[in-house]
């Protein structure tokens, strides 16, 4: 049987009625379950180039999804925070939704950098978040795990989203979650002073996909760059 969503109107899930799902996540697996094969996630590494951009589908944005969740769950328990630190491409976005798969709160990061202000401000959105642990990948895990001794957080799980040694996914079970549920932690750049958490919900995340979507005459075929 599909899963579907419907708008007040009653129709199949589309951009502009995504706002009746109960969880971001569910509508990853609603798409994965009904539109396997689709392209969910671009990356472009080189705009000049017509080759070599990563893709993932649907499908196995939610496997990984749910790899990153079952490895999260031995370190994390719901409602925990946890601090994402990749560099931008997929596995930042399979990160993201493995934490909303877990029931965790995601709260992305920019990187530590080289500069003492720019490895302060991250230690103090870990520290203010009260982060239970940290994902990064593996070609940045030695200097984030340099980071975090430097900054007293080497007692934090240090977990990699892409080591080849991935949980199966068909482990994962599903931790409920509704409107309400808090799903990412946004931080302010804190150039004037200690970086500020904004709290976003489920619910927030939903209703402004389907704002952008009805504002732009957005569907579930528009590319969009970001």
């Amino acid at each position: 049987m599909e899963t579907q969503f419907a708008d007040t109107k009653g129709r199949a899930l589309d951009m502009a009625g995504i706002s009746t799902a109960p969880s971001v996540d569910a509508v990853l697996r609603e798409h994965a379950e009904n539109r396997p094969e689709n392209t969910a996630v671009v990356f472009v590494t080189d705009p000049l180039r017509t080759d070599g951009a990563q893709r993932l589908t649907y499908a196995e944005l939610d496997a990984q999804a749910r790899s990153v969740a079952v490895r999260l769950r031995a370190h994390v328990p719901p409602g925990g925070r946890v601090v994402l630190l990749h560099p931008a491409g997929p596995a930042f976005v399979t990160a993201f939704l493995g934490c909303l798969y877990a029931g965790a709160v995601a709260v992305p990061s920019s990187l530590p950098g080289r500069y003492r202000h720019e490895r302060y401000r991250v230690r103090r959105i870990a520290d203010d978040a009260g982060a239970a642990a940290i994902l990064t990948d593996t070609a940045t895990r030695a200097d984030i795990g340099a980071w975090a001794a430097e900054e007293g957080l080497d007692t934090l799980p240090l977990l990699v989203t892409d080591d080849g040694d991935a949980p199966d996914p068909h482990t994962w079970t599903l931790t409920p979650a509704g409107h309400d549920t808090l799903a990412v932690l946004q931080y302010t750049s804190g150039s004037t002073g200690d970086p500020k958490g904004v709290m976003i919900s489920h619910g927030n995340v939903l209703h402004n996909t389907a704002n952008l979507a009805d504002s732009l005459d957005l569907d579930d075929t528009t590319p969009i760059g970001g």
